[in-house]
């Protein structure tokens, strides 16, 4: 069952609050090297951006398709 109108805006916004949480967390913390904390923060972004562009690229070419808003 898709998720539709303001319950996919809030699953995305709470993802999206969580990743930047857990980006925020890895930063702060007194166990891990900075440089160690910096280069998987890009990797990790990297990948997120790998994943995620192409998919609403998709999402949004396939409602412009359809015809809806």
């Amino acid at each position: 069952m898709p998720l539709k109108g303001r319950k996919q805006t809030l699953f995305w916004t709470c993802l999206a609050a969580l990743v930047i949480g857990a980006h925020i967390a890895m930063l702060n913390s007194d166990t891990m090297p900075r440089d160690v904390a910096w280069r998987l923060l890009t990797v990790n972004a990297s990948i997120w951006a790998v994943i995620l562009i192409p998919a609403l690229f998709l999402s949004w070419r396939v409602r412009r398709t359809r015809g809806d808003k």
